[in-house]
């Protein structure tokens, strides 16, 4: 059985979303609270919205490379939800 003891879910925002926003992280958010997973982002509409602390903010992709950085691979499950650039995606790469 596949097991990890930090369960990350990045995302930057969901510009796609347009005018609904909102709502529709509203619907995200109630998700993750049933989960085991943490919410990273720099987006601060998630981060207001947030009604536990499994939403962390970042200011850059740097801070939050850093702070995925300082976790054992083995313990740790990412996934990337919507647009990253290729240097990013890389980086998060590098970390495995």
């Amino acid at each position: 059985s596949f097991k990890t003891t930090n369960n990350i879910v990045i995302s930057k925002g969901i510009i796609e979303l347009g005018d609904d926003k909102e709502s529709s992280y509203k619907r995200i958010i109630a998700k993750l609270d049933i989960s085991q997973a943490v919410l990273y982002t720099t987006d601060a509409i998630f981060y207001q919205l947030r009604n536990k602390e499994n939403i962390m903010f970042f200011n850059n992709e740097e801070s939050m490379i850093s702070k995925i950085a300082t976790y054992k691979p083995n313990e740790t499950s990412l996934t990337i939800v919507g647009r990253v650039s290729q240097k990013f995606r890389n980086k998060i790469l590098n970390l495995l």
